[in-house]
């Protein structure tokens, strides 16, 4: 159970953050990856899947605001592949928190949702 709580911990940081720099999530078509992140000026914008469905969206989501916390911030800017061992405890981080925190999950899926209408 507390481990469950500090991974919850890095995501709610990693949000305070998103939301303390204006952060901006847009939901675009491209293929790969599912999500990205990226820094404009000081300003984080997370870019989801348009073609994904709403509970993948969240997902990544999720991820992309674990990797906006303190404890992985060292890694911005780096592309990490899949079987990178950061990006394998961040993917299992997601599905805990998923599963875990659900009034926050429903809550970025109201975000989802509005970024969908915005231009």
């Amino acid at each position: 159970m507390w481990r469950q709580f500090t991974m919850a911990m890095g995501v709610y940081e990693g949000y305070a953050l998103f939301r303390e720099l204006g952060g901006e999530i847009k939901v675009v078509s491209f293929l790969r990856p599912q999500g990205l992140l990226n820094i404009v000026g000081e300003r984080p914008v997370i870019s989801i899947r348009k073609g994904d469905s709403l509970e993948e969206q969240v997902k990544t989501l999720l991820h992309e605001l674990i990797h906006l916390s303190s404890e992985n911030w060292r890694f911005w800017g780096q592309h990490l592949t899949k079987d990178d061992p950061v990006e394998m405890r961040i993917e299992q981080e997601t599905e805990i928190v998923y599963s875990c925190q659900p009034r926050f999950v429903e809550h970025l899926r109201e975000k989802i949702r509005s970024a969908r209408y915005q231009k």
